[in-house]
């Protein structure tokens, strides 16, 4: 569904993407780790296709979206959902309206269907009852579950999840990460998340890829990068199970 294949990209004088290679295959969780400064946020704007590589490809079921028009782009982001870092709801919105605002505006439900689609996904977000709440009378993960609900809505191929779970305790974290994994099982999108919760993302993804210094150093299950060799990617995942509580 995603590959991505020796992309390259500098600002300046500073290399930031080095060659990236990565393959997403479609229905899977991929999670993208790595400190910061690594290039994961670039990474992610490269895949939406809001910058250009300095060379490289970026395929996005099959079409390389570095060599089309901007009509054809649009074409490719209807295939898309994101979830990002600070739920990036409309504060002047209630959450019905928030959930309810792209399909709107592209006239896929309206009316009573509007309506149940809506409470559909916040009912599978644990959201019930929530509609005429304002972002600023629910707590930073109902939020979190309001911002995927919208996603959801749009019934996408793929979701990008740019640091869903920062700024949350770790009984939200667990709580976030296990409404990804439910609504994955239901949904069967295709989901990219850009995380550092590790141990947390070993729950929830089927593959987990380290960026370091501008390229892909390791992939694997889970399970391979907890017990790599690989002194980086060690030290990594390490220095993060030893966080302080």
């Amino acid at each position: 569904m995603i590959e991505i294949i020796n992309l390259k990209k500098s600002f300046g004088n500073q290399q930031v993407l080095k060659g990236v290679n990565l393959k997403v295959e479609t229905g899977e969780v991929m999670a993208i780790l790595g400190k910061s400064g690594s290039g994961k946020s670039v990474l992610l704007r490269h895949i939406l296709g809001l910058i250009k590589p300095d060379s490289g490809r970026v395929l996005i079921d099959e079409e390389d979206i570095t060599q089309i028009s901007s009509r054809a782009l649009d074409r490719v982001r209807e295939k898309f959902a994101v979830v990002f870092q600070f739920g990036a709801l409309f504060d002047s919105m209630t959450i019905f309206e928030n959930v309810a605002f792209q399909v709107k505006e592209k006239k896929r439900f309206a009316g009573a269907a509007l309506e149940a689609r809506v409470k559909h996904v916040l009912d599978d977000v644990g959201l019930h009852g929530v509609e005429d709440k304002y972002p600023g009378e629910i707590s930073g993960g109902m939020n979190k579950r309001a911002a995927l609900a919208r996603a959801l809505i749009m019934e996408p191929k793929i979701i990008l999840f740019d640091e869903p779970t920062t700024g949350l305790d770790p009984v939200l974290l667990q709580q976030i990460h296990s409404f990804i994994k439910t609504t994955h099982l239901k949904y069967g999108f295709t989901g990219l998340i850009i995380s550092h919760e590790v141990p947390e993302i070993f729950d929830i993804a089927d593959k987990v890829a380290v960026l370091d210094e501008g390229v892909i150093i390791e992939t694997g299950t889970p399970d391979s990068i907890q017990n790599s060799v690989n002194p980086v990617v060690h030290s990594f995942v390490s220095s993060r199970f030893a966080k302080p509580e």
